[in-house]
């Protein structure tokens, strides 16, 4: 649905009125995650660059951190929970992730993640400091 509306607002087909067409636009830019281009650099593995992306699309964007668990990344990632489980501790020791377990009556609850020092997030995406020109922005 979401293509048939940009191809629509695109080539103004079937617009009747323009706030017809800003309302279509807005619905249409909903739902998406924006992903910084210096993750294509990185040279991650698709199962780490999945679970990166499921990462930023969990997070919050005024704080940055996310909470989701290894099962739900696997549900959403379509992979073994093991494999998550690998993924994470591969993107924290390539310093883009950092985890903290959270514990209650001494059992694991949940784990935090935040993107590790060097990365910064604002209401636009998440951008690597090293990023001169951030072309990802709108």
């Amino acid at each position: 649905m979401p293509i048939e509306i940009l191809s629509r607002v695109r080539y103004n087909q079937n617009i009747d009125c323009p706030e017809q067409l800003e309302t279509e636009r807005s619905d249409a830019m909903q739902n998406f995650t924006r992903i910084p281009n210096t993750v294509f650099e990185m040279h991650l593995s698709p199962i780490e660059f999945c679970v990166l992306c499921c990462l930023l699309k969990c997070r919050n964007s005024v704080t940055g951190k996310c909470f989701p668990s290894y099962s739900k990344i696997a549900s959403e990632c379509r992979i073994a929970r093991s494999s998550v489980a690998k993924a994470v501790k591969s993107l924290q020791k390539k310093h883009i992730l950092k985890v903290k377990h959270n514990y209650y009556n001494h059992k694991q609850r949940c784990n935090t993640y935040e993107f590790a020092h060097g990365w910064y997030c604002d209401d636009t995406g998440l951008y690597c400091q090293t990023d001169t020109n951030k072309t990802n922005r709108s």
